[in-house]
């Protein structure tokens, strides 16, 4: 178990934590994840501009991404469409 998984186990609190979790989520591309660490750092620590501009950042990161799936999908859902038309 990593050490801010320990960490937020005995203090649920522990900010630094949060935020250690973020950047680790963000470096292995888990923005969903990443956006949930900061936003909870946030919540425990409003004042905190790190976790702010973190919040900000990934939730654009977050929005494109959610933006490219529902292309890719409708893309997809299209193709299936017009191959069941082209049966009949």
């Amino acid at each position: 178990m990593r050490r801010s998984h320990v960490s937020i186990l005995y203090n649920p609190t522990y900010v630094k934590a949060y935020m250690r979790r973020c950047t680790a989520n963000e470096r292995i591309e888990n923005t969903e994840d990443a956006l949930k660490e900061a936003q909870k750092a946030l919540e425990l620590e409003p004042a905190n501009a790190v976790a702010r501009k973190s919040v900000s950042r990934l939730q654009k990161i977050e929005a494109e991404r959610l933006e490219k799936l529902k292309e890719e999908t409708m893309g997809k859902l299209k193709d299936l469409g017009n191959s069941l038309l082209s049966n009949f």
